[in-house]
């Protein structure tokens, strides 16, 4: 009744399933809560020392030291790879290749990293040797990591085939998104390689006809489908976030998880955004908080607008009222600061933390709060929170500015199918806690 994209794991479901039906058995999938667990919850936490083995620290920095850094593990995994290129033994997404004993005699191991590689292809294309620092700056670090996937992936293929990997021709290239596909890559993933290849890569041959017809196959054979097609209610969150008060009784642990998500909740906005605010950046004014983002975040570009949060102050649900959970956090963590980071750490030394801690502790929140984490994730509050705005009537442009969407307000009001009407900057936030 699914896959089969493990087949030994397949044949163990299916014995199974045969040996419930004779016996006229029914199973379901329960949770069942440590304590009355034990047996199976230590096992599935217990470390097995035998499954990965790696050459000791002291060991390996006294051969480096003797014959030099290697470019390359030939046998290894994420796990315990001594070097940031590495072939390991089974399937690996970090992995340069699959098992090194089968790789051709004349493959060059020593991959240069994506952005070397995209630093020669702007170079082969005349960009003059002082601009090609600036070229590269146009590249985001997260855009370069995601890309150097692919990018690995294409040089490593055009290295086996003997392929120039900055002139071929469309049959290589769909050749290529072929293997991609054939191992279980979705439209949105050929799409991610393609956006990659275009770095290095002439645009007349990314954007060919043929390559644009074969991802058009891609998308039809395994059309992409939204994460989420329901969304939870915000009121669910709201109700437990309410009996965490007052907040000056809360332990740092609870208070930091309430606090971003009543950010995440009030905003709407990106938890990079949220990540991004600084303590110096928060204006106390008399009716609302302002907080102004002025560093680069995903939707930054020439011309458009540094995004500003507006928290309005409600003075009859200060249980949930996010700018005064805001600055009661300020107050807390004001002793244990040491840069001007809004976030930091729950544990000593307290230092900023990033997107993804910031994640873990909405997504912690949610569960707590009643929501199935095994289906949303933290940046689904932009979804409930977007939803349970336009439900209550919030206009779509309002939505749009405060969330940060940097579609236009057409297509944007198309997807919702609402007019647009200009609200003001807080309106987003009071339908969300006025409505709880």
């Amino acid at each position: 009744m699914g896959g089969i994209q493990y087949p030994h794991l397949t044949k163990i479901t299916r014995d199974i399933w045969e040996w419930c039906e004779s016996k006229q058995l029914f199973i379901f999938a329960s949770y069942i809560k440590s304590s009355d667990n034990i047996i199976a919850d230590y096992e599935s936490r217990r470390n097995h020392p035998d499954i990965e083995w790696e050459l000791a620290d002291w060991a390996f920095d006294s051969l480096i030291s003797t014959f030099g850094n290697p470019n390359i593990d030939l046998f290894a995994s994420r796990i315990n790879n001594k070097c940031a290129t590495y072939i390991s033994w089974h399937r690996d997404p970090d992995a340069f290749a699959i098992d090194s004993f089968t790789l051709p005699s004349n493959t060059r191991l020593d991959y240069p990293g994506g952005r070397l590689i995209v630093r020669e292809a702007f170079s082969s294309k005349g960009i003059p040797e002082s601009s090609l620092e600036i070229m590269l700056a146009s590249l985001a670090p997260n855009s370069v990591k995601q890309y150097d996937v692919y990018l690995k992936k294409w040089w490593y293929f055009c290295q086996t085939n003997s392929i120039n990997m900055y002139d071929t021709s469309v049959p290589t290239l769909i050749s290529f998104l072929t293997q991609f596909f054939n191992d279980g890559c979705q439209y949105g993933t050929l799409n991610s390689c393609k956006s990659a290849l275009s770095l290095i890569l002439s645009p007349k041959l990314v954007n060919d006809d043929s390559i644009k017809r074969f991802l058009k196959g891609v998308f039809r054979l395994k059309p992409p489908k939204p994460k989420y097609d329901v969304t939870w209610d915000a009121n669910l969150v709201l109700d437990k976030l309410s009996l965490w008060y007052p907040n000056e009784e809360l332990t740092l642990d609870k208070l930091t998880s309430k606090t971003i998500t009543l950010l995440a909740l009030s905003t709407a906005q990106r938890v990079q955004t949220l990540s991004k605010i600084k303590v110096s950046n928060v204006q106390n004014l008399s009716q609302r908080i302002t907080i102004k983002i002025p560093d680069i975040i995903k939707t930054s570009r020439p011309g458009s607008q540094q995004p500003t949060i507006h928290l309005p102050f409600f003075m009859e649900k200060t249980a949930i009222c996010p700018a005064s959970t805001l600055l009661c956090y300020i107050e807390r963590t004001s002793p244990l600061r040491t840069s001007d980071e809004l976030f930091v750490g729950i544990r000593n030394p307290h230092k900023p933390v990033g997107t993804q801690t910031l994640s873990r502790w909405i997504k912690r929140t949610l569960c707590e709060c009643g929501v199935d984490t095994s289906v949303f994730s933290a940046h689904s509050t932009r979804h409930a929170a977007s939803s349970r705005a336009h439900s209550l009537g919030v206009s779509l442009d309002t939505i749009r500015k405060t969330a940060g969407w940097s579609r236009n307000s057409t297509t944007f009001a198309k997807y919702y199918q609402r007019d647009i009407v200009i609200q003001d900057d807080t309106t987003l936030a009071e339908s969300i806690i006025n409505q709880n």
